[in-house]
């Protein structure tokens, strides 16, 4: 069955604007992948930048830590050669003192 040209033209018509539908889908897609990709690399970029200030951070601190019980523990040793040092001066004194035989 023949088309008249009105339908003929209709069909080509309606083809063309199937083709650039099709066309302007795809597009989109593409840029929604593209968008999405690059969300993705920046997420990435951002976890990986997180994970390297975490660990500068967790390095600095236990730098502290370690720094901060290296004091404590020279305040120890401190206070222990002060009781030492008056202990001796204690035994020093007493002997000085004991009548001598």
């Amino acid at each position: 069955m023949t088309s008249s040209p009105d339908e003929q033209l209709r069909e080509a018509t309606d083809a063309a604007f199937d083709s650039v539908a099709k066309a302007v889908e795809a597009k989109y897609h593409q840029r929604e992948e593209q968008k999405t990709k690059q969300y993705q690399e920046e997420r990435e970029e951002w976890e990986r930048r997180m994970a390297e200030t975490r660990r500068k951070f967790e390095t600095e601190r236990h730098k502290f830590e370690q720094n901060m019980r290296m004091k404590r523990e020279q305040q120890e040793l401190a206070q222990i050669e002060q009781q030492m040092d008056k202990q001796r001066q204690k035994h020093c004194r007493e002997k000085r003192e004991q009548p001598q035989r």
